[in-house]
């Protein structure tokens, strides 16, 4: 799954101008929205095409990941 917060930005630097706008947005603000829009989007669209990326790869080469790996290893009984 892909995270919307990288690491560099932890959850405590969030934006309190962006929350004041979220507000607005969610009072039906058409002028809030294309504000919080200009200051999202470009994140934004660079999140999904990692993500688009992400599962792109795992579907031409399933093996490669953990999962696809643990998919394919029988559990023996007794080890968890």
């Amino acid at each position: 799954m892909c995270a919307a917060r990288s690491e560099e930005e932890p959850a405590e630097r969030a934006d309190p101008d962006l929350d004041k706008l979220l507000t607005h947005v969610a009072r039906g603000d058409q002028v809030a929205f294309e504000a919080l829009y200009d200051q999202l989007a470009a994140s934004a669209y660079g999140v999904i095409r990692r993500c688009s990326a992400t599962r792109r790869r795992r579907k031409r080469h399933p093996g490669s990941s953990a999962r696809g790996l643990a998919d394919r290893v029988p559990l023996r009984p007794g080890t968890g």
